[in-house]
């Protein structure tokens, strides 16, 4: 994460990458998992990340309508989904855990399980570690809450995750290589070019 290399004739430096390390893990692990780029199994292992969509869609859809599969099969059916579901970009984990995030915090939520409200911590720090844009699961999260258990005061600080580990591993990463990654830019100036 922390290379130079040349994009459309820039060079650019990968902290500033718009997306956080996540995708580039799983794959790295798969490399050293398989010892090798093969598409199939690669491939393969992200079905995980559909099935994680898929399973939480429908936890979701099942506290928000009285057709759960429908609403299921019609988020399965989209072409975002059909086309990004079997890619190896960060959108997939990213929607598989955002998803999941929503999903365990409004069991959680539901059935004021501090446990579960634990493990909702889980999925929203991989999502925040898959795409900026998981820090839009707080305002989510907190609209739930004010409707469903506007009282529960953990609950509140509990929905704080995906922000609190993106701001984290910003300072992680200023603190080892003396720059946030929100805040890079390309390495040569503008009008440079390589």
């Amino acid at each position: 994460n922390h290379a130079r290399y040349p994009f459309q004739g820039r060079i650019v430096d990968m902290r500033g990458h718009p997306h956080p390390p996540l995708d580039a893990w799983c794959l790295a692990a798969l490399l050293a998992l398989l010892g090798t780029v093969s598409e199939v199994p690669y491939h393969a292992a992200y079905i995980l990340f559909s099935l994680i969509a898929a399973w939480s869609a429908l936890s979701i859809a099942r506290r928000l309508t009285s057709q759960p599969l429908m609403a299921t099969v019609l988020f399965l059916a989209t072409p975002a989904f059909v086309i990004n579901g079997n890619s190896l970009e960060s959108d997939l984990p990213f929607l598989a855990f955002w998803l999941a995030s929503i999903a365990v915090f409004l069991m959680a939520v539901d059935r004021r399980s501090t446990l579960l409200l634990a493990l909702s911590f889980l999925p929203a720090a991989l999502a925040a570690m898959a795409a900026y844009q998981s820090i839009i699961l707080t305002p989510v999260l907190w609209l739930y809450l004010w409707y469903r258990g506007r009282n529960w005061k953990i609950g509140w600080a509990a929905a704080l995750a995906a922000p609190l580990v993106l701001g984290l591993w910003q300072l992680l990463e200023r603190a080892s290589t003396g720059a946030l990654p929100a805040t890079v830019q390309d390495v040569l100036p503008q009008g440079d070019h390589v």
